[in-house]
Parts: structure tokens; C-alpha cells; sequence
């Protein structure tokens, strides 16, 4: 017989022995008990508190092979297995996301097209067919591209035809796709320490690869590649050179600061413009550098002594507030605060929360600043008198509003920059309903799809006069003092109506009786009344008659007493008026003017013409 021991789980238990038939008989020295697997593959044959001669099976059984099949699909699966199985998972989500981007890609593709054929339908309106243009109209099909464009590039639809609107269909499509491409890196050279030459030289062998911006400018480098951080270069450190985008050259260059001149940059962290300014100034004269957060303020002082600035004043006031604090300036900047719908491509949260509202409200404070900054140049400066105004927006709310207002607001005007800036589009001298001053056509307007910079709008203004118009609103609520007296009896008050006389000899006869001397050279007569109004007794007097709301008042040396209403005096002046007055005597010694005859003459004949009828 041969006996096995079979360990159970829990406590440790005496192994059981058990006896089967037909064995080979037992060895005399038996075999050391087989060591279970590592890894917990074991499988447990019985439960607690049994055994196998308990049971009454064999370990063999059906019974037991079915418990052990059952714990073994209940056993966590190896590491291999985990691997395995979320690598599995891994490339099911890959091969998802592949269908989705190729959905996308598939259904960009035809919206682009649709577009394409929308826009190429406006270009041959006239040669389509009613096939062609699907029963739509034309609006509609502007209304279609618009749609278009705002599901494809991710604008809100106010924006998207906003934008739309300022341009041709194909412009427009270019203006959407440019600003979904990044800008290239721009720098600017220290003239005050370094050439632009010398610069590049210094930066290639860093590892860069540069070219000039442009023609339109000597100091400009633009930065295709870079080994290493284009901010962290001993050039920049040493400041040598300013990171900065090529269309903030552009309000520098056409303010064109002269050495020895009081400048201020209303707007100035974190100093790109202001270091521009300071080296255009050969760091002589007196440069402003305000900005209304000391936490920027920090920043431009940094730059400012990097760049070896000594003619600064960094100042931290409201710029509404400056013309209280800065002396009169030559010149003046205002890069002012926008929305910023210039540098999408920067900031694309702006295609969804910018809003033509915000173009609007923004306006407001650009027009308060500018006329402040208005105010604090001096019109009578030998060299200068300039006032530049940019900002990195394209709103037509934004540029071309706020100086259409400053030209009345204030004693300016535009000046062309040709000199110094001879890039960029002219600005809008019309846009929809809008119509500008023909000299708008001077700003400047640039466009990231036209010239590869950010959106821009620069313009150029002289001052010409110290004084601020003054809109003189008549109060007609005021009395007007109108005095009579015989010095007002004369031919140019007789023929123009000076003085109440009325009109020329052809005047009604009834504005003329008040004018006209009696026969003893008294004041003029006064139409009669019920008998309560005062007469002037003496003839050299004058009388003054006080007009208020249209009831005269009369003044003579008796005292005052108020007339009767218009609508009842102008009664009885058309009754009087058929009637010769005492007026048409003349009074002896006292010839009458002639103006005064001819009136007299015609009066006369008047009357007999009507007595014969």
C-alpha cells in the first residue's frame, strides 16, 4: 500500500493516510513531501475541517477536479496577462481616435470645399443658372460661407461675420486661415550697444538661423531656428537685443522722436516700445514710461536698465489722470489697451469671447485717453506737436471711430507717415454705413494674411492749436434785451430789420408802423390796447421792451407794465394796417428818410386802391 499526505488549509493537521487498493507496496524509506509551486498556483483539495477520508472521495474525484477548475478562473491573472490586456485596451482607443480624426479630417475637408464652391458661385453670380445657385439667394449664400467659417475655424458667429464683412469672400478665407498659423519670432537690435550686423553674426554662430525682417526696417531680425532659448542668450542678457513683434516697430518709427525731447509712452510695459523710443532718442532728453499696474511696471524698469536706458522716468498713474502730473511733451504715444483681435493667433480664446459689444465698450476709454493725451502736447513745439495712436486690434470700433471723434474733439489732424513707414494698407475712409474723413486714408492698417505680422492700426496726429473746441449750445431760455431808441433809426436797421424795424421796404406795413417816427418825433407808436399799457411821453426817450418766451415787456419813465399776448397785439396790427398811422405825417422840421418815404408812399397808395374798390 502506498500512503500520501495531503496538507488541508487553516491549522496544521496530522497528515492523512490514505489506503489504496493494487498499489505497489510502500517503500521502506519514504519519499520527502513534494514541495507546492510558487506563486500561489496550488490549489487547495479540501476545505477547513475536512478531510479526505471525512469526505469519503478520492482526490481524483469529479467532484474535486470540477472545485479546483472553479478556483482557478477565480485567480487574478499575472502581470504578463495585465499587460497584455491593457495593451489591447491601449489600441482599441488608438484606432478609435484615428477614426474620429479621419471623421474630422473628412468632414473639414468638405466643409472647406463647400466653402470654396460658395465663394466661386458669388464670383459668377451673374453666369449661374438656377441650378447653380440652389434657390438661394445671394444673402443666403454669404449667410452659408459665414456658417462656414465659424465651424471650421472656431469663431462665434457675431465674430465670423464681423470679420467677414471687412473683406472680399477669398480675403477673407485668408485673414481665417492666417490666424491659425504662428507668427515667426522677431527681435529688435540695441542701437545703443550693438548693430544689427554684428548681432546676426553673433547669433548664428549660437545656433540660430536669422534673416532681416524687411527693407522697411534696419533693425529687425526675424528668427527661423534656434538651438537654443532665443531668451536666454548672453546677447539677451547683456541686452543687445529686445524680443518684440515687427508691428510694434511701426508706432515708433512714424512718432519719430527726436534727441533732447520730453516723450511719453502712455502705455508702456513691459518696454518694448519704450526701449525703442529711448535709443531713437540716443538716450538724451527726458522719456515718460507710465503704465497703470506696478506689477508690469516691475518688468519694464527690468528692460529699461537691460537695455542701458538712462533717460527714463517709469511712473504708475491712471492715464486719465497724466495731464495733472507731466509737463507740456513734444510728442506722446498711446499704444492703448484693446481687445486684441489683432493676435489671434497668440490668444485663440479670443474667436469665442470677444464680442462686437466689446468693440464698443472698449472704444470709450480709447477716446477719453487719446484726448488726454491730446491735451498734454504742445502745439507750439519747434519739433514736434505729434501724437501717435496704434493698437493690435482690426475693429473698425476700435481705430477708425476713435479718430474720426478726435478730429472734432480736439484741434488736430492727420498727417501722412510715407516718410518713415511705407508698409501697410490705408485705413477706411468708408466702412458699411460709415463715412470717414477723406485724410483717414493716412493711418495705417496691417493684416497678418498681407504682411505675416499681427494685426495692427497706427495713425498720426498734429496738434495745431492749444485751445479744446467749445460746442456753443444757445440757451434759448435766456431773455434777449433788445434796446429802442432814435439812434436805431437808420437806413441799414430801416432796410435789413435791425431793431425790430422788420424786413426791407418790402416788409408787411405791420412790422413797419412800430419803426416809423410820429409826427412830433416821439418814440415809435405802439399798436393800441384795452387802454392799460403805458405810452412814452417823452419823445428822446428810449424803450426798452424785454423778450421772454415771446410776451414783450415795455419799459418807459412812468414805470413797467407788460403787454398784451402776441396772438392778440398781431390782431389789431392787421386791423391797423389798413388804416394810414400817425407815422405816415411827417414831422414838421424833421424830414423822414427816404426808406422811410418810399414805405409811407406805398402805404399810401395801398389805401386809396382799397377805398376805390
Amino acid at each position: 500500500m502506498v500512503r500520501k499526505a495531503v496538507k488541508s488549509k487553516g491549522k496544521k493537521k496530522a497528515p492523512v493516510h490514505i489506503e489504496v487498493e493494487n498499489a505497489d507496496p510502500e517503500p521502506e524509506h519514504p519519499e520527502p513531501e513534494p514541495e507546492l509551486p510558487k506563486g500561489g498556483e496550488a490549489m487547495q483539495m479540501f476545505s477547513d475541517g475536512e478531510s479526505g477520508s471525512e469526505a469519503g472521495e478520492a482526490p481524483g474525484s469529479d467532484e474535486e477536479s470540477g472545485d479546483s477548475a472553479s478556483e482557478a478562473d477565480l485567480e487574478e491573472p499575472s502581470a504578463d496577462e495585465e499587460e497584455a490586456y491593457s495593451g489591447s485596451e491601449e489600441n482599441d482607443e488608438e484606432t478609435v481616435n484615428k477614426h474620429k480624426e479621419q471623421a474630422e479630417v473628412t468632414s473639414l475637408d468638405s466643409l472647406k470645399q463647400k466653402i470654396e464652391d460658395d465663394i466661386s458661385l458669388l464670383n459668377n453670380w451673374r453666369q449661374a443658372d438656377a441650378v447653380m445657385r440652389q434657390g438661394r439667394s445671394r444673402e443666403e449664400v454669404n449667410d452659408s460661407i459665414i456658417d462656414g467659417l465659424s465651424a471650421m475655424y472656431g469663431y462665434s458667429r457675431e465674430l465670423a461675420e464681423y470679420f467677414y464683412r471687412m473683406f472680399s469672400p477669398e480675403e477673407a478665407v485668408q485673414f481665417f486661415e492666417s490666424n491659425e498659423k504662428p507668427r515667426p519670432v522677431t527681435i529688435r537690435t540695441n542701437t545703443i550697444k550693438t548693430r544689427r550686423r554684428l548681432l546676426a553674426q553673433s547669433l548664428v554662430t549660437r545656433g540660430m538661423a536669422v534673416d532681416p525682417v524687411g527693407e522697411w526696417t534696419k533693425i529687425g531680425l526675424k528668427i527661423y531656428d534656434s538651438q537654443v532659448p532665443v531668451g536666454a542668450t548672453p546677447e539677451y542678457l547683456s541686452g543687445r537685443y529686445m524680443i518684440q513683434s515687427a508691428s510694434s516697430f511701426v508706432p515708433v518709427m512714424a512718432l519719430a522722436a527726436q534727441p533732447n525731447e520730453l516723450v511719453l509712452d502712455m502705455a508702456a510695459a513691459p518696454g518694448g516700445k519704450t526701449t525703442h523710443i529711448g535709443q531713437a532718442m540716443q538716450n538724451t532728453g527726458v522719456l515718460f514710461a507710465n503704465d497703470l499696474k506696478k506689477d508690469r511696471c516691475k518688468s519694464l524698469a527690468a528692460n529699461c536698465q537691460r537695455l542701458g536706458l538712462t533717460n527714463t522716468v517709469i511712473t504708475c498713474y491712471d492715464g486719465l489722470e497724466l495731464p495733472k502730473v507731466i509737463p507740456r511733451l513734444d510728442r506722446c504715444l498711446l499704444d492703448a489697451p484693446c481687445t486684441g483681435s489683432g493676435i489671434i493667433a497668440r490668444d485663440p480664446s479670443i474667436k469665442a469671447k470677444r464680442t462686437v459689444a466689446d468693440f464698443r465698450d472698449q472704444s470709450q476709454l480709447q477716446k477719453k485717453l487719446l484726448c488726454a493725451a491730446v491735451d498734454m502736447v504742445n502745439a507750439k513745439s519747434k519739433t514736434g506737436g505729434i501724437i501717435v495712436y496704434s493698437t493690435c486690434s482690426s475693429a473698425v470700433e476700435e481705430n477708425e471711430d476713435v479718430i474720426h471723434y478726435i478730429l472734432k474733439a480736439r484741434n488736430v489732424k492727420i498727417v501722412p507717415m510715407d516718410e518713415f513707414v511705407n508698409i501697410g494698407r490705408p485705413g477706411f475712409k468708408s466702412f458699411r454705413q460709415r463715412r470717414y474723413h477723406p485724410s483717414m486714408a493716412n493711418t495705417r492698417r496691417f493684416y497678418p494674411h498681407a504682411h505675416n505680422m499681427d494685426g495692427f492700426f497706427v495713425c498720426k496726429l498734429q496738434k495745431f492749436s492749444n485751445d479744446i473746441p467749445q460746442k456753443i449750445n444757445r440757451d434759448r431760455r435766456q431773455p434777449t434785451e433788445v434796446v429802442w431808441g432814435e439812434e436805431q433809426w437808420v437806413d441799414e436797421n430801416l432796410e435789413l430789420g435791425h431793431g425790430g424795424s422788420g424786413e426791407e421796404d418790402g416788409a408787411p406795413p405791420e412790422k413797419r408802423a412800430r419803426t416809423e417816427p410820429s409826427a412830433n418825433g416821439s418814440a415809435p407808436s405802439q399798436p393800441k390796447s384795452n387802454g392799460k399799457e403805458g405810452e412814452g411821453k417823452a419823445s428822446g426817450k428810449k424803450v426798452k421792451s424785454k423778450v421772454k418766451g415771446g410776451a414783450p415787456e415795455q419799459e418807459n419813465g412812468q414805470g413797467e407794465e407788460k403787454s398784451e399776448k402776441p396772438a392778440a397785439v398781431e390782431k389789431k396790427q392787421k386791423k391797423k394796417a389798413s388804416e394810414p398811422t400817425a407815422a405816415a405825417d411827417a414831422a414838421p422840421g424833421k424830414p423822414l428818410k427816404k426808406s422811410a418815404l418810399s414805405a409811407v408812399k406805398s402805404k399810401k397808395g395801398a389805401v386809396k386802391k382799397k377805398g376805390k374798390k
